[in-house]
């Protein structure tokens, strides 16, 4: 190593030969000298080698080259070797569509909106057709006690009914439908999907 101040080679810590300290060396001096003693440049680490002694490595590395750790600092749980998740039984999902309907099947395998949207539907068939059959037996009642009736209560009511009747089948076959293809195997998968036991 060379003495800034006069040139000549020195192998301590003060010039030999003009007495000045190796303190008074450039900022850079260390890190080539660092660099000379074979270390990488601070913050580089590219063949997973600790860093000199005194050094840390960079926020988030692993001193021995592995993979950095999560936030909580500890490295992560693989599951088992050759686990799988494994999904609803479709059995029970089958029976559920046939026997209840309602989308209870679907809050079962995890379709919570289908769910919802099969539930409204149900219940809202139910409303209809149960207030267009108070509707129309009253006008006929009206009709046959009194004489008279009103024309467009009894076509509300008979609408009412109608179509509160029509979405409840056509929400009872897509259930049903739902449960032949649960038990044959068309649908596969959950909610989530992890695939149906049986």
């Amino acid at each position: 190593m060379n003495c800034n101040n006069c040139g000549n080679e020195n192998v301590g810590e003060i010039c030999n030969r003009c007495g000045v300290p190796f303190s008074n060396y450039p900022p850079n001096a260390h890190h080539q000298e660092h660099q000379s003693h074979g270390y990488p440049p601070h913050g580089h680490n590219p063949h997973g080698y600790p860093p000199p002694h005194g050094h840390h490595p960079p926020h988030g590395h692993h001193p021995h080259g592995y993979p950095p750790y999560p936030p909580n600092g500890y490295p992560p749980h693989p599951p088992p070797y050759g686990y799988q998740p494994q999904g609803k039984s479709k059995v029970v999902a089958g029976l559920l569509a046939l026997f209840l309907g309602l989308g209870i099947y679907y809050f079962y395998l995890g379709y919570i909106k289908r769910a919802v949207i099969q539930l409204i539907m149900w219940i809202g068939s139910i409303i209809f057709a149960v207030i267009g059959t108070i509707l129309v037996a009253i006008e006929t009642e009206s009709y046959y006690v009194h004489g008279t009736e009103s024309l467009p209560m009894l076509i509300t009511g008979v609408v009412m009914m109608l179509v509160g009747y029509l979405v409840m089948a056509g929400v009872g076959i897509w259930a049903f439908v739902d449960g032949i293809r649960i038990l044959v195997g068309n649908l596969k998968v959950d909610g989530k999907g992890n695939p149906l036991v049986q």
